[in-house]
């Protein structure tokens, strides 16, 4: 049974299909093209503007408080 199981094994590496790049910021549609589904990119990659709100948040007091005026006190 094992060696059954090496030699399919092996006949799947050698003779199945071939394994194609595919960028990293196209893991979540696991190789697949999302322009063939006629939508972009972006919006499968939920690491794309992530921190973005809370950019937006915390924007007005990082404008009014200074980490290098805190340190030097």
């Amino acid at each position: 049974m094992f060696v059954a199981g090496v030699i399919i094994s092996a006949l799947m590496y050698f003779f199945g299909n071939k394994s194609e790049k595919v960028p990293q910021n196209d893991n979540y549609t696991a190789g697949e093209y999302p322009e063939e589904w006629g939508v972009d990119a972006d919006r499968f990659n939920y690491s794309y503007a992530f921190y973005q709100p809370f950019k937006e948040m915390f924007e007005p007091l990082l404008k009014t408080v200074s980490l290098d005026d805190f340190l030097q006190i």
